[in-house]
């Protein structure tokens, strides 16, 4: 009687062992199922990713667009659109400066943005000392001194070693501005000026 209860437990282990020998290599293959399921999802998913940040990149690459900025002001007019397409900067004083377009007096100013200029450090803005402004262009507007530089006329500002004006060719007439005890002032700049490059790259956020 004791020898057949042991062989029939003996069985009984047998085919528990063997059961859950068969449910563990089933689970197991269930679940290395589904690990690559999941490892291929997110490989899919790592690939839009990639793809995602390969558009941002591209659209916060800086491209020139124009030698200068007379050169800037005829890419901009010939479509109306890239205005609110793109955002612009230009190359100047070994620096890189954000460009900002306006429309004044039937023409264009570009802007830069503020930064600290001048070229002491003491004294009054404006005046030789260091400030916070920048510089900027008029293109086609009705300030004579912008119409004379878009002629090609002889800028006094600039003058030849026998005392007449320079006529610079591409020229653009250039301001400098400040800020000051009583606000933003503009101030006398470099007169007609070839300056660039200017770059643009596409807006993030349109308006």
């Amino acid at each position: 009687m004791h020898r057949t209860k042991s062989k029939a437990l003996k069985f009984l282990r047998a085919a528990i062992l063997s059961g859950a020998a068969v449910l563990t290599s089933s689970a197991l293959e269930s679940g290395a199922a589904r690990a690559q399921e999941a490892g291929a999802g997110l490989i899919q998913r790592q690939a839009a990713f990639e793809e995602v940040l390969g558009r941002i990149e591209a659209a916060l690459t800086w491209a020139p667009v124009a030698p200068n900025v007379k050169a800037f002001d005829a890419w901009l007019k010939q479509d109306p659109a890239r205005r609110e397409a793109y955002e612009f900067g230009i190359s100047r004083n070994s620096g890189f400066r954000i460009l900002h377009v306006s429309s004044w007096n039937q023409g264009f100013r570009y802007m830069t943005e503020p930064y600290m200029t001048g070229d002491l450090t003491s004294g009054s803005p404006g005046g030789g000392g260091f400030y916070l402004g920048g510089s900027l262009w008029l293109v086609g507007t009705r300030d004579p001194a912008d119409a004379a530089c878009l002629e090609n006329k002889p800028d006094p500002e600039r003058k030849n070693p026998d005392g007449t004006g320079r006529v610079v060719p591409g020229g653009v007439k250039h301001y400098y501005y400040f800020y000051g005890p009583d606000g933003v002032k503009p101030a006398s700049g470099n007169g007609c000026t070839v300056e660039g490059p200017v770059y643009a790259r596409a807006r993030l956020f349109k308006p």
